[in-house]
């Protein structure tokens, strides 16, 4: 493996479709899949009331990793961030991390001229800034043939 500079790793968060975001809950690892959006120096994510909300609360130190792979040759490129959770209540920021989200994935969600009704905060109570306080990456590298590279089953 290759470690990556922390702007290879930032490009890999601006660019990923998703993400794993780790807390600690009841004093053990737990870890949810989110979608997200990168907005200056801090990675903003939408959530509703539960076990995640509850750890974030309890710890906010919170650690996020998302994985570009190839599925042609194998390889892949992962980008880690640590941080501190915490629930955005400025409605300007809220809004614009909101409208960050849905521009990021309006391809997925739909146009809001579908048939179905489109309410993009519909079950989503809070909305969740995370400070980038540490950004690495690492990478599969080279040298390996695709079916040896570390990582790889």
């Amino acid at each position: 493996m290759e470690d990556l500079s922390r702007d290879q790793a930032m490009r890999i968060l601006v660019d990923g479709e998703f993400a794993h975001l780790g807390v600690v809950s009841n004093g053990e690892p737990y870890v949810t899949p989110i979608s997200y959006v990168v907005l200056d120096d801090a990675l903003a994510f939408r959530t509703g009331p539960g076990r995640r909300m509850d750890a974030i609360r309890a710890n906010p130190r919170v650690s996020v990793v998302t994985t570009d792979y190839d599925s042609a040759s194998g390889g892949w490129r992962s980008a880690m961030m640590w941080g501190t959770a915490s629930i955005i209540e400025n409605s300007d920021r809220k809004q614009e991390a909101v409208d960050a989200l849905l521009k990021k994935y309006r391809d997925i969600i739909g146009s809001p001229l579908s048939f179905s009704a489109f309410e993009p905060l519909a079950g989503f109570t809070f909305v969740v800034c995370v400070s980038m306080d540490e950004v690495t990456g690492r990478t599969s590298g080279g040298g390996f043939s695709p079916t040896l590279r570390p990582g790889r089953l």
